[in-house]
C-alpha cells in the first residue's frame, strides 16, 4: 500500500532534518573530540545540544544519561573505524626499500659520446640612445664587438632555418 503524499512527504522533511544526537556527534566528532579532550563539561555540551534542537533515537529530548552513554558508543565506533583505516593502508617504506610489485630500472652506464659545440652568448645589436652606460656594457658579450654577436646570431638563426627547410621566419597566427 502507498502511502499519501502528504505523509511521504513530512517523512522526507523528517528524514532531512536528522536532529538525532548520534548523528550529530558523528558529523562533529573531531571538534568534539578537541572540545572534550581535557573532560568534558557536560552542562556547557546539552546546552549545545539543545540549542541545535538534538534528540534521542526516539524522538525525545536528550538527557545527560542519554548523551554521555551516546558520546561513549559514538568514540568506540569512530576509534574502530579509524583503527581499521589504519590497518587497510599499507605499511610506509623504508628509505631504498622498493615496492612489491616494482621492478627497479637498470642503470646504463655513462657512455662518451658527442661533445656539443659551445654555444655564443646572444645580445641585442643596438642599445638605444636613452641607455644608461651599464645597460650597453651588459649589451655586449665580454670580448666580443657588438656586430660579431649580432652576425652569429645572424647565422645561427640563418641555420635552424636551413634545417628547417623554411625561407623566413614563422610568425604566429593572426585571430
Amino acid at each position: 500500500m502507498a502511502r499519501p503524499r502528504k505523509v511521504a512527504r513530512q517523512f522526507k522533511e523528517i528524514r532531512a532534518q536528522d536532529r538525532r544526537l548520534a548523528t550529530f556527534m558523528r558529523r562533529h566528532y573531531r571538534d568534539l573530540l578537541a572540545e572534550f579532550a581535557e573532560g568534558i563539561d557536560w552542562s556547557i555540551a546539552m546546552a549545545v545540544f539543545r540549542r541545535n534542537n538534538c534528540c534521542d533515537e526516539h524522538g525525545q529530548p536528550v538527557s545527560l544519561v542519554t548523551a554521555s552513554r551516546t558520546w561513549r558508543r559514538i568514540r568506540r565506533e569512530m576509534e574502530a573505524r579509524e583503527a581499521a583505516r589504519a590497518a587497510a593502508a599499507p605499511p610506509a617504506l623504508r628509505s631504498g626499500e622498493v615496492a612489491v610489485g616494482v621492478r627497479p630500472i637498470p642503470q646504463i652506464p655513462n657512455r662518451p659520446g658527442p661533445t656539443a659545440a659551445p654555444v655564443p652568448a646572444l645580445a641585442p645589436t643596438s642599445v638605444g640612445a636613452s641607455a644608461s652606460p651599464g645597460l650597453v656594457a651588459l649589451a655586449t658579450p665580454p670580448g666580443a664587438p657588438a656586430a660579431q654577436a649580432a652576425d652569429g646570431a645572424t647565422e645561427q638563426i640563418s641555420a635552424a632555418l636551413a634545417k628547417l627547410g623554411a625561407r623566413r621566419v614563422p610568425m604566429p597566427k593572426r585571430n
